[in-house]
C-alpha cells in the first residue's frame, strides 16, 4: 500500500504511523503541535478569568515545574523515545529541536560553542507576534522573565545541576526584523 500524505482516504481500522509519508507525519506533528499548545491556552484562560491572572499563573509554574510535571514529562518522553541525554548543553538543546510547539511557532538559531556553552537565538515567534499586534506587551514581558526564564532553567537543571540558563536579550525589539529574544547556557563546575 502506498504511503498516505494526509488521512483524505478511507477509514483504515489499522492505521499506524508507518502508513504516512514523511509529509504525512510532518503534518500529523504540526496538528500535535497546536493541539499541544492550544491546551496550555484554553486551560489558563479559564484560570485567570476565575482565580485571577497572579493565581493562574502561579498554578501553571506548579503544572510544569512541580516534580512528576510537565516539564518532566517532556524530558523523559523525549529522551527515551528519541535516544538521546547526556549533561551537556546540546543534549539540553536537543530537547528543544524535539518540543512539537517550539518547532511550529517559532524559528530559532542554535550556535553550541562547546559542551559548556551555547547560545539560542528565536528569530520568530507567534507569541511576541500575537503580544505586539494586541499591544500586550507587559503581558509579553512577564511571560518571558517569569514562564520562559524558569522554564528554560528548569528544563537546564534536569539535564545538569550546574547549567544556567540567561536571557541575553528580551522584547521589545526594535523592528520586525530584529531578533525576538537569546538566550545563553552556561555549564559553570
Amino acid at each position: 500500500m502506498a504511503e498516505l500524505n494526509d488521512y483524505s482516504g478511507p477509514f483504515k481500522p489499522d492505521l499506524s504511523p508507518e502508513d504516512f509519508s514523511k509529509a504525512g507525519l510532518i503534518q500529523w506533528l504540526r496538528a500535535a503541535a497546536r493541539i499541544y499548545g492550544g491546551i496550555d491556552q484554553l486551560w489558563h484562560g479559564p484560570l485567570i478569568e476565575e482565580l485571577g491572572q497572579e493565581k493562574a499563573d502561579e498554578l501553571q509554574m506548579k503544572m510544569w515545574f512541580r516534580k512528576g510535571g510537565g516539564c518532566d514529562l517532556e524530558v523523559k518522553s523525549l529522551t527515551q523515545e528519541m535516544d538521546f541525554g547526556g549533561d551537556d548543553v546540546a543534549s539540553h538543546l536537543k530537547m528543544y529541536q524535539l518540543l512539537p510547539f517550539m518547532q511550529l511557532f517559532m524559528n530559532i538559531e542554535y550556535d553550541v560553542k562547546d559542551r559548556n556553552y551555547a547560545l539560542m537565538t528565536v528569530k520568530r515567534c507567534a507569541a511576541l507576534r500575537h503580544y505586539e499586534k494586541t499591544g500586550e506587551m507587559g503581558r509579553l514581558l512577564q511571560l518571558c522573565t517569569g514562564l520562559e526564564q524558569v522554564g528554560f532553567q528548569e528544563g537546564a537543571r534536569r539535564f545538569n545541576p550546574n547549567m544556567k540558563v540567561t536571557a541575553l536579550k528580551l522584547p521589545p525589539r526594535q523592528s520586525e526584523d530584529d531578533i525576538c529574544c537569546q538566550w545563553e547556557f552556561k555549564i559553570e563546575d
